[in-house]
């Protein structure tokens, strides 16, 4: 109980910050059933009522939330263990179903863990969710809910009903190229991913996260465990899985490009590693123990894409083969993170030269296809051999950015319209949005748009209607200077164009 009141000292000192006025919310994403009444529940004079057990599990949820409230009207409302005589209550249930943050066998859909209900009367506000996360979704929404009129700041009455339509909703951040985002800057991010109900962030690394015993790689320009471990704790805390994406097969230059490690490579100074050699193996096994010792979740994602430069060498080494090199690599290190109780994910690309591979490919896996184009029809060719192997797979759209100042927009939002659409039409166990910063070191905060479309897009059940999606976006993020950032963003799209051009 003592804890409970030190937690109850922080909130109510936390609720004390300085009043900003806000503007009419509309909801992102978009909730799966709402019924609307006339009435209105006032804030002023609200009392936020749960359980001791909940606010120590969901301490963030609530002080944020208080939080907003203050700056939104003005009050600071009241935390208490039980409901007062004639007040106007806000109560939070929030059960314990499942963990934290997403594991391999989650659902998504009505009665999910992230699911959750809101029933909003002119003297009561009830939010019943599963677990921690629904409760954290569910505030995110009461946000957004918020108005005003002349007699003050309200919550319109409704019932709601809402769940997510994918299970795992993920961006992933490449950290490999340009200059390295700062941690604070990384916080940022995920703490702007969360308003819009993301669950996954992957981290992209080649060489950019300290591995101990290896001082020469990226030397003095990678994130140290400290750092990650900090992230990791950060995002937890807003039950989203940072999950490690790193590339154990090609993209090594970074690695190979060394003298100590040339010999590493299939080709000397390369950039795909040489599965024959027995000092791959033997870096790798320290690597993945590395790994599976610094991220604490279930997932990892290990790259295998575009392993252009093996292919080009088979040209005048009869030696190689592409195909064998590729399953023996897979197999080695598929089965190194398994035996730490890992899940998978491997990108699917080898499949355009062997359209078979995956039947091959080591049980358990998960196969994640990637396609970048805006051409309905481009995925397909990847769908076919994962559908025929009958596999949970995942699908991975990207923000098309890394060519340009400003993303372009219309070419962005149809490819993840396409692979929104073929995660539903194919049941997809997953969406990922990424982000690359190659090429160019883009003007991250230009991609934020676009990360909130494909979060949004994977909770809903269809994409989101673009035009209405950017002035509700603008809503949420730009109160009182709506129709201006809507411009804004329209000129920006229409300068990328011309660019372009």
């Amino acid at each position: 109980m003592k804890k409970n009141l030190h937690i109850l000292i922080l909130i109510t000192a936390l609720l004390n910050s300085n009043i900003l006025p806000g503007t009419d919310l509309h909801i992102v994403p978009s909730v799966k059933k709402a019924v609307a009444g006339s009435g209105k529940f006032y804030l002023q004079g609200s009392v936020i009522v749960l359980s001791p057990d909940l606010i120590d599990r969901e301490s963030l949820a609530v002080t944020q939330f208080g939080e907003f409230i203050k700056e939104r009207s003005g009050h600071v409302p009241a935390v208490s263990f039980s409901a007062k005589p004639a007040s106007r209550v806000i109560i939070f249930n929030a059960g314990q179903d499942g963990e934290r943050v997403p594991v391999p066998d989650e659902k998504a859909g009505p009665g999910s863990r992230e699911s959750y209900r809101i029933n909003i009367s002119q003297d009561k506000i009830i939010v019943d969710a599963r677990s921690g996360a629904g409760l954290f979704y569910a505030l995110k929404t009461l946000k957004q809910m918020i108005e005003a009129d002349d007699k003050g700041f309200y919550i319109p009455e409704a019932e709601i009903e809402d769940y997510p339509s994918l299970a795992f909703r993920g961006v992933m951040m490449d950290f490999s190229h340009g200059g390295l985002l700062t941690e604070e800057e990384i916080k940022r991010q995920i703490d702007f991913l969360s308003e819009w109900k993301l669950n996954q962030y992957y981290f992209y690394n080649e060489v950019s996260i300290e591995m101990k015993g290896y001082p020469l790689i990226n030397y003095n320009a990678c994130y140290s465990q400290e750092q990650i471990k900090r992230i990791i704790s950060y995002a937890r805390e807003r039950h989203i899985d940072v999950i490690p994406f790193v590339e154990f097969y090609g993209h090594l230059h970074e690695l190979l490009r060394l003298e100590k490690y040339a010999d590493l490579g299939i080709g000397r100074y390369g950039h795909d590693l040489d599965p024959r050699k027995p000092g791959v193996q033997a870096i790798l096994n320290d690597w993945i123990k590395q790994y599976v010792e610094l991220f604490p979740g279930p997932f990892i994602h290990i790259g295998f894409d575009e392993t252009w430069e093996t292919e080009r060498l088979k040209m005048t080494d009869p030696s190689i083969n592409p195909r064998e090199l590729y399953l023996k690599q897979l197999n080695f290190v598929a089965s190194a993170l398994q035996n730490y109780g890992r899940k998978v994910m491997v990108w699917t690309d080898i499949s355009r030269n062997y359209p078979d591979i995956i039947a091959e490919f080591p049980r358990d896996i998960v196969p994640v296809i990637w396609e970048y184009s805006d051409n309905p029809a481009s995925i397909e060719k990847w769908l076919v051999p994962v559908r025929k192997e009958n596999l949970p797979f995942f699908i991975q759209s990207a923000v098309d950015s890394w060519g340009n100042v400003y993303p372009a927009a219309d070419y962005s939002f149809a490819n993840m319209d396409n692979c929104l659409n073929a995660c539903r039409t194919e049941k997809a166990e997953g969406y990922i949005t990424s982000v690359w910063t190659d090429a160019v070191q883009p003007l991250l905060r230009n991609t934020w748009l676009f990360m909130a479309y494909g979060c949004a897009g994977a909770w809903q059940d269809l994409p989101p209607d673009r035009a209405g999606f950017i002035k509700d976006y603008c809503n949420v993020m730009y109160q009182g200077n709506v129709d201006l950032m809507v411009n804004a963003f329209k000129k920006m799209a229409e300068s990328e164009d011309w660019l372009a051009k």
